[in-house]
């Protein structure tokens, strides 16, 4: 249980540490082609990545973005993907080059099936080098300090929708895309969607953050330690402390001077 209690600390130590410094803390989310051995090559193309300040500033990089500025038709897209994906890539590293020193939340983007890594094979891929790296003690797992303070079954799986639901009053955000529905959108050349997808999910993680920072955030269950943990530190409690404090102090010093 000791254990399980410092881990709890240690998260919301780090949430208040990020959100007493919201404009050097980032939040990410990416969308891509599949996770699954049906793309045209090996990993599936990046489609989208959206990065949000917790100071409320958002960076977008996108395929179609880049198909408008270069003046790509949309039905020629296809034609493109390559050049289109790693002129994104680049954009994105160059942003990460300039913000390797912030810390970084996301969603589970932990492996190369679905993370940093990811986003840098795809750029290396594509013919990226000299790559910039996040430092792994600067990215900080959302799903993970949310199953510290509130405990490993804080929400049933899809524990990222949930969690929406649990806190917009049972209802997913509009441009909320699952990650099973987003090859279709792909195949679709639906990138718009796809992207205000990723932006209402970088805006969800940060609502979390500082709902989790102002003790505002609802989840469906909550362990022990956590109702313990919350219960003692209530004010009243703290209250309650003072006053037995100097329930305590009056009684010794009635003592001190009784025996003058």
């Amino acid at each position: 249980m000791l254990k399980k209690i410092k881990k709890r600390k240690k998260a919301f130590g780090k949430i208040n540490m990020c959100c007493n410094n919201p404009d050097n803390t980032l939040v990410i989310h990416y969308s891509c082609q599949n996770l699954s051995d049906i793309n045209e090559g090996f990993s599936p193309r990046i489609t989208s990545v959206a990065v949000r300040t917790l100071g409320n500033t958002t960076h977008s990089f996108s395929i179609h973005l880049i198909a408008e500025i270069e003046k790509v038709d949309r039905d020629k897209i296809e034609e493109e993907y390559d050049r289109l994906e790693h002129k994104m890539l680049k954009t994105f590293f160059e942003f990460v080059a300039n913000h390797s020193n912030c810390y970084w939340f996301h969603w589970n983007m932990v492996n190369i099936n679905f993370g940093f890594q990811t986003l840098e094979h795809r750029y290396q891929v594509l013919g990226g080098q000299s790559i910039p790296r996040i430092p792994d003690n600067k990215k900080i797992n959302i799903s993970s300090i949310l199953a510290s303070i509130y405990g490993g079954k804080y929400e049933p799986h899809p524990r990222m929708e949930n969690l929406m639901k649990t806190n917009h009053k049972g209802e997913l955000h509009k441009d909320f895309i699952s990650g099973s529905e987003e090859p279709e959108l792909f195949k679709n050349k639906e990138f718009v969607k796809l992207h205000c997808s990723t932006l209402s999910k970088v805006n969800f993680f940060s609502q979390v953050i500082w709902d989790i920072y102002y003790g505002k955030l609802k989840t469906s269950n909550r362990n022990k330690i956590a109702l313990i943990t919350d219960y003692l530190s209530h004010p009243f409690w703290g209250i309650l402390a003072i006053i037995s404090s100097l329930i305590s102090l009056f009684f010794g010093i009635k003592e001190i001077v009784s025996l003058l």
